[in-house]
């Protein structure tokens, strides 16, 4: 089951004790700093640990040119990659 990221905010904001929001775009000060912290905290919790739910295979383009260092190869990051 998918949980929103209004849902995740409003357990955080539980968790302190606060208000709850029902949009990031509802124009309060909690729901300001939620809509500003949200993205770059799930990028950052993405990052930290190589989950299953988060990976995705694909097949990647190999660029022409080599890299400066250490390889032999080098390929085009996919565009949705964090």
């Amino acid at each position: 089951m998918a949980i929103s990221p209004v849902e995740i905010c409003n357990r955080a904001l539980n968790a302190i004790g606060s208000q709850a929001i029902t949009a990031l775009d509802e124009g309060s000060p909690r729901a300001e700093v939620c809509r500003r912290i949200y993205a770059d905290s799930l990028a950052e919790i993405l990052q930290d640990h190589p989950w299953n739910f988060a990976i995705k295979r694909a097949q990647i383009a190999a660029l022409t040119e080599a890299p400066a260092f250490e390889w032999d190869y080098q390929y085009q990051m996919p565009t949705d990659c964090v």
